[in-house]
């Protein structure tokens, strides 16, 4: 799961295409993507789960829609803990770049392409820099924004599931939370981490930093 969003990223900021390598250097594959190693993530404590129901907003009506779909989830502020490993200096370079690329995944391909259709009481601001996790954060999470084929998309879905325009906005429900950051003269700023009343949140949406160690 990692690994696909992190190379979403690297595809829409970095290499400009989906056409890059990926197999096994030992097969004389200049493979970029076998540079990089994602571990898996430390315990998640159990009472971090949860069971949650899937709503979506199309662009037509703008109005959440309740879906007979749950996927697991973490709750809000969830601390999730992994390593990444790099094997050589461009590897290296990527992944030290990664946060300020991620945010310019969200700022120039992914608010603009697609987050910009739907209201925004329903769009969440970034904590840290922003990454979407999970099947069920949609399409423009995961693809190629400079060269993804829709058309070809909606002809191999369904007529009963066939997208409509850029496809719906993924939500989910659970508690509001509220966050506070320290300003520089010391004292703090207050935030909420959705603004609409409904306590719906983007499916999938998640905030990373990166340390070096």
């Amino acid at each position: 799961m990692y690994e696909g969003a992190i190379r979403t990223i690297l595809v829409n900021r970095h290499f400009h295409t989906d056409n890059v390598k990926w197999g096994n250097s030992k097969d004389g594959v200049d493979d970029i993507f076998n540079e990089i190693r994602v571990s898996d993530s430390e315990p998640i404590p159990f009472d971090r789960l949860l069971i949650c129901q899937k709503w979506d907003v199309s662009v037509k009506k703008g109005i959440p829609n309740p879906l007979p779909l749950f996927r697991e989830s973490l709750t809000p502020f969830t601390k999730v803990k992994f390593t990444i490993t790099t094997t050589t200096a461009r590897a290296h370079y990527l992944i030290e770049n990664l946060e300020e690329m991620a945010k310019q995944f969200y700022e120039r391909n992914y608010a603009p392409t697609f987050l910009s259709a739907f209201p925004s009481k329903y769009i969440q601001g970034n904590y840290k820099a922003p990454i979407y996790l999970g099947a069920g954060s949609g399409l423009w999470s995961k693809v190629d924004h400079q060269h993804v084929d829709i058309e070809g998309i909606r002809r191999q879905t369904p007529r009963k599931m066939k997208m409509k325009f850029n496809g719906a906005l993924k939500l989910t429900k659970s508690r509001i939370v509220r966050y506070k950051t320290p300003k520089k003269d010391g004292s703090f700023e207050r935030h909420v981490l959705i603004i609409n009343n409904e306590n719906l949140y983007e499916m999938g949406k998640c905030g990373f930093k990166i340390k070096e160690l």
